[in-house]
């Protein structure tokens, strides 16, 4: 079975990702679709990103790639704490742990941007909301990832929350020389 990988984020005008281990903005509409597009799926994310959540997200299987001692010894196999949060110390043994998944499952990418970098080639789509505002941040979406790539669409959102900004979310395509399919 082929295992599809999208990638997910919300990014300021310039990028802007994050905020001293948070989120620059509060949008609940935005956490809203994040939710409903992940429930259910594997969210792949790098250490910083698991920090910054206040707890294991529900109806998530959590992977996390981090080289620090939460990830366990220098083995193939992940450290589990639960059924829920995996610790992986190479992408190479994310892929692997991908391969073997015998259902068809949602896998996404989200965050931080070491993390969205290191798994450019392999995401087949990704949703990205653009906020058309800029934000304090100290951490920023690398947005060299979303060259090259064909809109697949594009629409403004909607969102009562947004009174202040406005924002629009876009699905991007891979690139002709992804491996998005594995």
């Amino acid at each position: 079975m082929a295992i599809e990988i999208q990638a997910i984020s919300a990014i300021g005008l310039r990028g802007e990702l994050g905020y001293r281990g948070g989120l620059p903005w509060k949008h609940p509409e935005d956490l809203k679709m994040f939710k409903v597009l992940t429930e259910g799926g594997i969210i792949i994310m790098g250490g910083r990103t698991w920090r910054s959540l206040t707890k294991i997200l529900p109806n998530r299987i959590h992977w996390v790639l981090s080289a620090h001692q939460e990830a366990g010894g220098p083995s193939s196999d992940p450290h589990c704490d639960s059924a829920s949060l995996c610790f992986f110390q190479s992408k190479e043994q994310i892929i692997s742990n991908l391969l073997n998944i015998k259902k068809q499952t949602n896998v996404f990418i989200i965050g931080g941007s070491t993390i969205y970098k290191l798994f450019e080639q392999e995401c087949s789509k990704w949703i990205v909301t653009h906020f058309e505002s800029a934000f304090e941040a100290d951490c920023f979406f690398p947005m060299e990832v979303l060259r090259d790539r064909p809109i697949l669409s594009q629409s403004p959102c909607e969102w009562g929350s947004l009174k202040n900004y406005r924002a629009q979310i876009i699905h991007y395509g891979a690139r002709h020389d992804s491996r998005s399919k594995f």
